[in-house]
């Protein structure tokens, strides 16, 4: 039995799709610990504006947001706190929790560590300064136990997820030819 074009395109085509599938999968346990590592640098500055710069919010929120690559994720999310910000009557925890609502969409880190940053975006703006710095420095801390976590997760996974795309394609194949 010979096999066709259509088969061997179909068959490519197969293949292709469930090995795209494994690397994007697998580009999610890559990308978490460095958005993560980046998310801990950036509340770090954070802190360092509400502490010795003593601004209001909004504006050490822009500064954040220049520190970030324009590119990014985490300048858009900042970018979102500090605008959201601007407009009459909004608070600091409506602004957080509605640009980590947008964040969310786009972002591989997961469900836990996006808890951190709600918790983060209950105080915001509703304590003093130094629980507000308190707040922040909690949240490095945690953000940077959940990096070696997915570290660890992306040594063991990202690997894996890979390999399964490829196999699983070509298993699909051998299955329908």
């Amino acid at each position: 039995m010979a096999i066709t074009l259509m088969q061997w395109l179909g068959s490519a085509a197969v293949v292709y799709g469930s090995t795209l599938f494994g690397h994007r999968r697998a580009a999610r346990y890559r990308e978490r610990p460095r958005e993560l590592r980046r998310l801990a640098t950036l509340l770090y500055s954070l802190q360092t504006e509400i502490s010795y710069a003593r601004i209001p919010l909004q504006e050490a929120l822009q500064h954040v947001t220049m520190q970030a690559d324009k590119q990014s994720r985490l300048a858009t999310f900042f970018g979102d706190i500090a605008q959201l910000l601007s407009l009459p009557g909004m608070t600091g925890q409506t602004a957080w929790n509605e640009a980590l609502a947008q964040y969310a969409l786009y972002s591989p880190l997961t469900k836990e560590d996006l808890e951190i940053l709600a918790a983060l975006g209950r105080t915001v703006g509703l304590t003093g300064i130094d629980e507000q710095i308190g707040h922040v420095k909690a949240s490095i801390e945690l953000l940077m136990a959940r990096e070696l976590e997915a570290l660890e997760e992306r040594n063991r996974y990202e690997r894996v997820f890979k390999t399964v795309g490829i196999l699983t394609g070509t298993l699909i194949v051998v299955l329908l030819i």
